[in-house]
């Protein structure tokens, strides 16, 4: 039986002891998503979107769980947002930010929600800015994961992926993902960085035209 380890900390996974990339290290390499970029041309902007998103993410962990979120209260309003897409599709999330993983690809991921909806078995990834290609890949592994949880196999992305943007007016926009080959792009991705993280420190020798 595998054994998956989460440091939320440093934000990093081990498997049976050894550590093994996440799903934002593949989109991050693989060129999908680029923070540290943004970031710096954006004057820092990012940096405190994140703490606000960060919040946001606490505050709605909480109430799912029952648990008091008060001292998020600043963020009030994207909590609003949440509690209205949860009641408009009739979402009761039975996974909440917990570390799954896909052993046999040896890559892990912390789905922000997953579970019945008026819709059947949805994914979800709150996002308090418009989801964009990135958020379609990444909903696309953490669906992958959830269903190998629930015991339930499926080959391709299915259409119950939503990037849900919450709004501090109390508004939201649910983004939903329908391709099929979603996972197959973000499992391309994963070959491509382990051939390169297995590749990129062995020296290649030079071939010399006398060898066979």
């Amino acid at each position: 039986m595998s054994t998956l380890e989460h440091d939320p900390v440093r934000h990093i996974y081990h498997l049976n002891g050894v550590r093994i990339p996440s799903n934002t290290d593949i989109l991050e390499w693989a060129g999908f998503s680029n923070y540290d970029e943004a970031n710096q041309f954006n004057g820092g902007a990012v940096a405190q979107a994140a703490a606000v998103g960060d919040a946001v993410a606490k505050a709605t962990e909480l109430m799912d769980r029952r648990k008091p979120w008060k001292e998020y209260s600043h963020v009030a309003g994207y909590v609003e947002a949440w509690k209205k897409f949860k009641k408009d599709f009739r979402f009761k999330p039975t996974i909440i930010e917990e570390p799954l993983c896909d052993p046999d690809y040896g890559v892990a991921t912390k789905p922000d929600r997953g579970g019945d909806s008026r819709l059947g078995i949805i994914t979800v990834q709150q996002k308090t800015y418009r989801p964009n290609v990135a958020t379609a890949i990444q909903t696309a592994f953490e669906e992958w994961c959830i269903y190998r949880k629930l015991g339930i196999e499926i080959k391709r992305s299915t259409k119950n992926r939503f990037g849900v943007e919450l709004r501090h007016d109390g508004t939201y926009s649910a983004h939903r993902f329908t391709d099929p080959n979603d996972i197959q792009v973000f499992f391309s991705a994963v070959t491509c960085y382990k051939w390169h993280q297995k590749n990129n420190t062995r020296r290649m020798r030079l071939w010399q035209p006398n060898q066979r």
